[in-house]
């Protein structure tokens, strides 16, 4: 390949967005490779599957008539409610609602499975006759479709925004310079127009036609991912760890929750990863740092620091604590 850098400004440039158009168009079926395997990877070896009922009990337990406000005042929630995909009063209108009695029977779907189906195991089904329940049928539904979001492209931007000429161990890049705090994620091009990878960049344009995130299911996507600026080498090669990041994010794919009168997209997850999120905010503790990461007892343990409940020097006040 031609070093862009030898040749004169105004050329190189030309040659560059010649070498980028042809790079895409010829790299088409090589970007859907690269789609599958890391949705393998991130997928290899974990339960395919998220505690969609639970999240909706959970949700519905919070019905009472004393509530601050809608979605969870309820004037029938005298006792406590639980999720289930039944009818109204009538008889009618198949849908999301908490519901205060079920009965012992389990003859209909009424509760979620953790493939995203609906299903009668272990579930009870609601009793709609008398009235007893919560109409919260779109709230619910939107319940389902945020559940267990995988969040990819977010945690490794949120990996990127962490680069920094002063930073240690794997934030510590000199290119990151002007931009900290800024950098994105994006799967792309070398400053040579070649060697695509998961770098860190800095200079951000306003246009979005690659295919240089990653979406909920893990596949790659050019909506809304801005394209970002290779050519002036402002970008820190970290395609290692962003790539240990994608394997360690415990989700699963899309799972379709199909009902006869609604269809509903969900992505699936085992987890939220609570403490790994609490450990990676506390490895941010900095005497130097800005805003909340500034903290001048974390000197000596920079990017080492963990998250615990626990109690202050006086033994007392537990509470969530850097050490």
């Amino acid at each position: 390949m031609q070093q862009f850098d030898e040749l004169p400004s105004w050329r190189a440039g030309y040659e560059r967005q010649l070498a980028v158009s042809a790079a895409f168009s010829q790299s088409k079926a090589a970007r859907k490779d690269e789609s599958a395997r890391l949705s393998e990877l991130w997928t290899a070896g974990k339960p395919r599957n998220c505690n969609y009922q639970q999240i909706l009990d959970d949700f519905c337990a919070q019905m009472h008539p004393d509530a601050p406000a809608f979605p969870f005042k309820c004037a029938k929630a005298k006792s406590k409610m639980v999720a289930r995909y039944g009818l109204n009063k009538n008889g009618e209108n198949p849908g999301w609602r908490c519901y205060r009695y079920t009965s012992m029977s389990n003859e209909t779907a009424a509760c979620i499975g953790p493939d995203g189906e609906l299903t009668a195991e272990g579930c009870s089904d609601p009793i709609h006759g008398d009235g007893h329940y919560c109409n919260r049928v779109a709230e619910m539904e939107e319940v389902l479709r945020t559940a267990c979001q995988c969040q990819f492209q977010q945690r490794l931007d949120d990996f990127c925004s962490q680069m920094s000429p002063n930073g240690t161990g794997d934030f510590e890049c000199p290119r990151a310079e002007g931009f900290e705090g800024n950098m994105v994620a994006r799967y792309h091009v070398n400053r040579k127009g070649g060697g695509y990878a998961w770098r860190c960049y800095g200079e951000i344009w306003d246009k979005t036609t690659i295919e240089g995130c990653l979406d909920e299911a893990g596949e790659m996507t050019s909506e809304g991912c801005t394209e970002v600026n290779p050519w002036k080498a402002d970008y820190c090669a970290r395609s290692k760890a962003m790539e240990e990041i994608i394997a360690n994010t415990a989700c699963d794919a899309t799972a379709n929750v199909t009902t006869s009168t609604t269809a509903m997209t969900s992505t699936a997850a085992p987890t939220c990863n609570i403490q790994q999120r609490l450990d990676d905010y506390c490895k941010l503790m900095s005497p130097t740092g800005v805003g909340s990461n500034l903290c001048g007892r974390s000197k000596g343990f920079e990017g080492t620091m963990v998250a615990r409940y626990g109690l202050n020097e006086n033994g007392g006040g537990p509470a969530s604590l850097h050490r």
